[in-house]
């Protein structure tokens, strides 16, 4: 979709700014783009994660680039928005779900609905399009935009083992380093109580982690592996009609995103009961220059099987306090999941509502937008990559 947008004072001239759907040949002008739009991070913007993403990705419409870019008279670009395909199951149907990723538009080319076009050709373009995590401005864009509020993924966080470095860090965030949480803060650590602290809060950890095993069935295999086999496809064949809405996880698709996507490196663990395959779950311990963490990037156990999905969020928790990071995250839309969280220790830290769009409303469509259909978890979308902030 190739559309023409007015013009706007730039740099002391008039510029016409062309919206549209980027092609392989605009490859290298997006590229002279990402280093304006995320200086020192472009580096893990392109060109691997942009050619994993969008050039490569091996579910996009045949030969189409899912990335709308705006572009001067000049041929530079100056906003970029990609959607992330992914295979979706919703109902009995499958479909091409996008999205929405990496839209940056220009400082000097805001303000001009520059960006509320851009958002328009990729929601046009698209077969369906989510928007999970965003800023305000592009929530207020793709709501009038038409689009729908679904069932909220809860976002939970929990401790694994402090030290008096992160305490500190902690201590001065939540004070604001303002006075007079500044003046309380030098107290405390002036009199060592920020240790004290530190000490208090593993004792009080340690002890409510030593009912871990409570959360273990023994009979569950957790076992690690490189990549996912047919094995994985057998377990989603199983397993998919219990859920309406959501991502198809095949073995194609699970290798893609956490096997072949380039900067992270995760782990990946399945869990079987008598030797059939019950579920997995995959685990990113992070690193410099991202904070001391532990992430639940996925985990996939029907709902009905409570055990599997206590067991492999357990075995989550020790294999990252072994691993000795001072948090773990993790987020899930379903109900089940969130429970087992909270009784693992997670406390809530937030939620989001993703906002939905369709081209096209099959009755299928229009029954998942009735509460309770989705099941999203932390790393559907692109909200973990390197380096998280």
């Amino acid at each position: 979709m190739n559309r023409r947008y007015g013009e706007f004072e730039g740099a002391g001239i008039d510029r016409m700014i062309e919206v549209r759907r980027a092609t392989l040949a605009d490859k290298q002008a997006v590229f002279k783009f990402l280093p304006k739009a995320y200086s020192e991070r472009s580096q893990y913007k392109f060109p691997e994660r942009w050619e994993w993403q969008f050039e490569k990705n091996p579910f996009r419409k045949g030969n189409e680039l899912p990335v709308w870019i705006a572009v001067d008279e000049n041929g530079a670009v100056v906003g970029q928005i990609g959607t992330m395909i992914e295979p979706f199951k919703i109902g009995t149907e499958t479909h091409r779900l996008g999205w929405g990723v990496d839209a940056f538009l220009l400082p000097e080319c805001r303000g001009q609905r520059i960006g509320y076009k851009l958002y328009q050709a990729a929601l046009e373009g698209s077969d369906i399009y989510i928007g999970l995590r965003m800023a305000e401005t592009a929530r207020r864009i793709q709501t009038t935009l038409g689009g729908t509020p679904i069932d909220a993924v809860a976002f939970f966080a929990r401790v694994a083992r402090l030290n008096t470095t992160y305490t500190f860090t902690a201590l001065r965030c939540r004070l604001k380093n303002k006075w007079p949480g500044k003046a309380l803060l030098w107290l405390l650590h002036f009199f060592g109580l920020d240790r004290l602290i530190t000490a208090l809060v593993n004792l009080s950890v340690g002890i409510r982690d030593l009912g871990l095993s409570r959360h273990t069935n023994a009979d569950i295999a957790i076992k690690q592996i490189d990549r996912f086999d047919h094995t994985a496809d057998e377990f989603w064949d199983s397993i998919s009609p219990q859920f309406y809405a959501i991502v198809q996880r095949n073995s194609e698709y699970l290798n893609w995103k956490y096997v072949q996507q380039p900067h992270m490196d995760y782990e990946l663990f399945t869990s079987s009961m008598r030797g059939e395959l019950c579920g997995y779950v995959i685990l990113r311990k992070t690193r410099p220059p991202e904070s001391n963490s532990g992430i639940i990037a996925d985990l996939l156990v029907p709902p009905s099987d409570k055990e599997t999905i206590q067991s492999l969020l357990a075995f989550a928790v020790r294999y990252f306090k072994a691993q000795k990071v001072n948090h773990i995250s993790a987020a899930s839309s379903c109900d089940v999941y969130q429970d087992a969280l909270l009784a693992l220790g997670f406390k809530k830290t937030g939620d989001c509502a993703p906002l939905f769009h369709s081209r096209t409303m099959t009755p299928a469509i229009a029954s998942a937008l009735v509460s309770g259909r989705w099941f999203l978890g932390r790393s559907d979308s692109d909200s973990d990559q390197f380096p998280y902030e």
